[in-house]
């Protein structure tokens, strides 16, 4: 599988495999969740979502969550773990993510959740924000950034900050 990220048009290329064989890797390492159980080794965490799967982000909660968010399930793929990695909840497609790009995901002190990503309408890009207010169980809300569309100038930028 490979990853896209739009800067030009063009489209650059990098194996799903390499960015989960990284993330596992850390898991693995207890690199982040100290003390909590671990996956023995690979994880299929997008098995579930037909086609190709790219672009794997995650962000961790004590004591051991890691929601998982990437191109995938006809849009972006949104996965969690409460037990360090060991297992995940199934595969799911973000709310009207069909087509988008480029997610991210953040988690905030009070555990509401946010996956972000890039849509395209009308030959404008716009990020779109989904909110979890129950650690990631469901997304109940989702807000999309398309008011800048008519304004060509308009810098795209799905990543979340939270403070």
């Amino acid at each position: 599988m490979e990853r896209t990220r739009r800067s030009t048009g063009a489209r650059a290329r990098v194996p799903l495999t390499t960015a989960l064989a990284v993330v596992l890797g850390l898991l693995a390492q207890g690199a982040f969740l100290s003390g909590t159980a671990h996956a023995a080794g690979p994880v299929n965490v997008s098995g579930a979502c037909a086609g190709q799967n790219a672009e794997v982000v995650e962000a961790t909660a004590p004591p051991s969550t890691i929601y998982q968010a990437w191109i995938g399930c006809g849009g972006i793929g949104y996965a969690r773990s409460t037990d360090g990695g060991a297992t995940y909840g199934g595969a799911v497609e973000m709310p009207g993510s069909a087509g988008a790009w480029d997610p991210a995901v953040a988690v905030g002190p009070t555990g509401i959740v946010y996956v972000a990503y890039m849509l395209s309408s009308g030959g404008f890009e716009y990020p779109q924000v989904s909110a979890s207010f129950d650690q990631g169980a469901t997304f109940t809300q989702t807000n999309r950034d398309d008011n800048n569309a008519s304004n060509p100038t308009f810098t795209r930028y799905d990543d979340v900050a939270l403070s």
